[in-house]
């Protein structure tokens, strides 16, 4: 199986290398450059298909690490190169952005591998002319990634909060003080308002006014809390309750946590 599996991947390896090299013509630039991801492409599979040959290592407690120094930036750069066919197709950018490049002792293959499932994953489920950016932090001992796609972006920026209370000016503050941050803010004054609301569309976060007209917030919480399609919305209460005992009743009722009256607009922005 060895055998069968490099021989045409060394050949594909090999003629892509003397036609980017042009050792058989001259090839222009864009050429060059698609002969370059050919090559590249073909090294990752290669590098799979070792890695999937060494399957019955790992089973017999054999594999250990291929450790060796490398380029961070490089590398990942390796891995943008064997992701841009799969994001052409869909018209996405790939961006890199980092603090500063550094050197990394790891097993460069392993290493490569993480990254491109996170980006493949990522190109897979971003819509068509969207992006796809992975952003590196190097410091001295540690190394932070992150792949951001837009379909995430565009989660964050319409993120909708149904802000449930009755007092007007209260209201207002939330709603300045959320909307200036990206969110949408739907608004309700009662528990009739705002299972009207969560009929229409389910919000990502409540904000749940604890001293409500007619049905309170600890009993709107519970029946909210009881509807199956609902019953995951993390619901945060606003109260002026500040006695022993109030913060176990309001979270026993099902909120998932509290803020205390008057609301600290930092905490508010935090949560």
């Amino acid at each position: 199986m060895s055998h069968e599996l490099r021989t045409p991947l060394n050949a594909i390896i090999g003629f892509a290398e003397i036609l980017r090299d042009e050792l058989v013509g001259s090839i222009n630039a864009e050429q060059k450059e698609c002969l370059n991801d050919i090559h590249i492409s073909g090294e990752h599979l290669l590098e799979m298909i070792n890695d999937i040959l060494d399957l019955s290592k790992i089973e017999a407690g054999k594999m250990a690490l291929q450790l060796e120094t490398f380029s961070i930036v490089e590398a990942v750069e390796e891995v943008n190169a064997i992701i841009t066919a799969l994001a052409v197709k869909k018209d996405l950018d790939l961006i890199l952005n980092y603090n500063q490049n550094g050197m990394i002792e790891a097993d460069r293959v392993k290493f490569k591998q993480i990254f491109y499932n996170l980006l493949s994953n990522a190109v897979k489920f971003t819509p068509k002319s969207g992006k796809v950016a992975t952003e590196l932090e190097v410091g001295t001992t540690e190394l932070r990634a992150e792949v951001i796609d837009t379909a995430e972006e565009q989660t964050e920026t319409q993120k909708r909060i149904l802000v449930i209370e009755d007092q007007e000016l209260n209201r207002k503050v939330v709603r300045i003080v959320l909307q200036s941050k990206g969110y949408t803010v739907v608004e309700a004054t009662d528990a009739t308002e705002a299972l009207a609301s969560l009929e229409d569309a389910i919000p990502q976060l409540i904000l749940m006014d604890i001293a409500l007209p007619g049905q309170s917030g600890e009993d709107l919480t519970r029946r909210i809390k009881a509807n199956l399609a609902w019953v995951d919305i993390p619901i945060i209460a606003l109260t002026a309750a500040a006695m022993s005992g109030d913060r176990e009743r309001i979270l026993k009722a099902g909120c998932d946590d509290y803020l205390s009256k008057p609301i600290d607009i930092k905490v508010l922005v935090n949560v």
